[in-house]
């Protein structure tokens, strides 16, 4: 069973009328990710079609329009109704990015979706690190994002040097 932090393969899908549960179900199969997926899924319907995507990105298309969330803890997938969520419980996390230049990336890392007024982000250019503000249930998608950010922009700095020298 793969872990979930660990998959980084991009899919192509064309998948019309299926309820979410059933296209939850399909995509993290093909990524070999368990997941607990609540039947109240089965009740919504969805169409998607989506190029070169991540098994995070899948998830948040087809669960954020029917009010639900995901995270990931112990390799393991959980989807919540965020409805029926208490309290939300914040975070703090600050990530030093090992590839990428924080001041170069700042601007896709603003693209992680905030889920209300209380999340934030703090960029600190001098140590090349960033600072969330975020639901505890949040961190481990957000820590996905942030390593596929500054992986793929690492490895494009990489292969494409600057002449600054």
């Amino acid at each position: 069973m793969a872990h979930a932090r660990l998959t980084r393969e991009k899919l192509s899908v064309d998948i019309p009328n299926r309820t979410v549960a059933e296209f939850i179900r399909m995509i993290l199969e093909h990524y070999d990710i368990r997941a607990v997926v609540p039947a109240e899924l089965e009740e919504h319907t969805i169409s998607v079609k989506m190029a070169n995507a991540d098994w995070s990105s899948l998830l948040d298309t087809a669960l954020l329009p029917c009010g639900y969330d995901w995270f990931v803890e112990d390799g393991m997938v959980w989807i919540v109704d965020v409805e029926a969520e208490e309290e939300p419980i914040y975070t703090d996390f600050m990530a030093r990015l090992l590839f990428a230049k924080v001041e170069d990336v700042a601007p896709i890392l603003r693209l992680f979706p905030s889920r209300d007024d209380k999340e934030s982000m703090e960029v600190l250019p001098k140590w090349n690190q960033v600072r969330f503000h975020v639901r505890k249930e949040r961190l481990s998608s957000l820590k996905i994002f942030l390593q596929n950010v500054d992986e793929d922009k690492g490895s494009n700095q990489q292969a494409h040097p600057s002449n600054d020298s």
